[in-house]
């Protein structure tokens, strides 16, 4: 049970009862730090009590959207589209260092061959590619070079080096039936490789500002003009009925 749903089995004189067994004078607050000015608990206090200049507004800065759609997901008005969600894997600049695949959730990343291993048959034996292997991977073995896949760390800098084309390289690759779209393997990747989805639209007219999808964005991304709410505790009657409205936590009864 979620803890919004919990608070609203509680009677409301219960909760202000236990407000006030303790010492000190009791009353709501507003957890500025979690608020995002959606203006949500303002409809459910009888009172005026709760105070917020103008509803925050949301955008998002497509240089910064990544494509994921976690925002899509939480838009109830349906105020975002992302014309196509996911991510591929450039595979001419990927070297299957396996970054991606660590920070996946889902395990649907895999690495392809599991380690580089020289193609005979194009090695001309130049040594080339053991000068700049950084863990001793490579050697020299009747005169062709051998990749031992114990030691290799797929960093892709005998690939780079070698004019042959001999060595094969590990690549990553997504399996899309498991892929939840969360964008962790473009933000793990560090050789650009991971192509992200196209960003996110965000409809003004549609926006109800609740602000669920500044909230989930995993770049930041979703810029806004946030307001916040506080209280006037002048009108506040510790009801309570704030607290079970506000999606974000960020209300409480402060002693």
């Amino acid at each position: 049970m979620k803890r919004r749903d919990f608070i609203k089995t509680i009677p409301p004189f219960l909760l202000a009862l236990s407000s006030c067994t303790t010492t000190g004078k009791a009353g709501i607050e507003i957890i500025q730090d979690l608020c995002v000015g959606c203006g949500e608990c303002l409809d459910v206090c009888n009172f005026n009590a709760i105070i917020l200049p103008a509803k925050s507004t949301f955008w998002v800065v497509k240089e910064e959207c990544i494509g994921c759609g976690q925002c899509q997901d939480v838009c109830n008005p349906r105020a975002i589209i992302v014309e196509r969600r996911g991510f591929d894997i450039n595979h001419e600049t990927c070297i299957g260092c396996g970054d991606c695949a660590e920070a996946c959730p889902e395990n649907c990343i895999l690495i392809d061959p599991p380690s580089y291993y020289v193609k005979h048959r194009h090695c001309t034996g130049c040594g080339e590619c053991i000068k700049v292997c950084p863990t001793q991977a490579i050697t020299m073995v009747s005169g062709r070079a051998e990749v031992n896949p114990d030691k290799c760390i797929r960093c892709g800098e005998c690939y780079k080096v070698c004019k042959y084309g001999a060595i094969e390289k590990s690549e990553a690759y997504i399996d899309e039936t498991k892929c939840t779209h969360c964008g962790q393997c473009y933000l793990a990747c560090k050789h650009d490789s991971v192509i992200k989805g196209t960003p996110a639209i965000m409809d003004q007219n549609k926006c109800t500002r609740c602000g669920h999808c500044y909230t989930v964005c995993p770049t930041g991304a979703i810029h806004g003009q946030i307001y916040k709410a506080y209280i006037d505790e002048n009108r506040c009657t510790l009801c309570t009925a704030c607290i079970s409205h506000c999606d974000f936590n960020a209300i409480r009864i402060a002693r």
